[in-house]
């Protein structure tokens, strides 16, 4: 992890005695991310950095994640963020509480609940659990999965979702509601 910038720089041995203090438009980079953020603590010996207010985490030109608080582990690539979450890229915009995401493998979850709307379609997922695999353009919810498109409502116990196919896949109890019909199945596609 590289430090970019910071208008203030502390040595923190209180803390830890690896631990800098950078206070104020403080930029690091990491490989082919630019991380944003108030205020930080760097450790250089474990390569990890605790970062702090108006998070922002830019990767290349197709991903972007926003937050409170950012726990970035460098050598496993893995951004932690909490609170206020925001995620968007080139299809999608997701918001919530609590994301773990691998920048090297473009891997997201989220736990505690979440919402996705899909930019082109308009179609809003939502699911307690979720996770995004970016490179397969795959979705998949755990637990109280509604999606809404401007046609239907389904409702499910856990689904797969193709973004570019818009494609859902259930795995379990779901209905499809629209306007002139119900359907209720177990497993299949819409």
């Amino acid at each position: 992890i590289n430090l970019l910038h910071a208008d203030r720089l502390e040595y923190v041995e209180a803390i830890n005695e690896d631990a800098q203090r950078l206070i104020g438009n403080v930029r690091f980079q990491h490989k082919n991310a630019i991380l944003f953020c108030d205020s930080a603590y760097l450790y250089q010996s474990t390569n990890r950095l605790d970062a702090f207010g108006h998070i922002h985490v830019k990767q290349g030109d197709t991903l972007d994640l926003y937050g409170d608080t950012l726990y970035y582990l460098g050598d496993e690539e893995e951004a932690r963020l909490r609170g206020n979450i925001r995620m968007r890229d080139e299809q999608l915009q997701l918001t919530t509480q609590y994301l773990d995401y691998d920048l090297e493998q473009n891997v997201g979850n989220y736990v505690g609940g979440g919402r996705i709307l899909m930019r082109e379609s308009q179609n809003v997922l939502t699911s307690k659990e979720g996770y995004y695999l970016s490179n397969d353009e795959m979705l998949f919810f755990k637990d109280s999965v509604v999606l809404q498109h401007p046609d239907y409502t389904m409702n499910s116990d856990t689904l797969k979702y193709h973004t570019t196919e818009e494609i859902a896949y259930f795995y379990g109890p779901t209905t499809i509601v629209s306007d002139s019909s119900t359907i209720y199945c177990e497993n299949g596609w819409y």
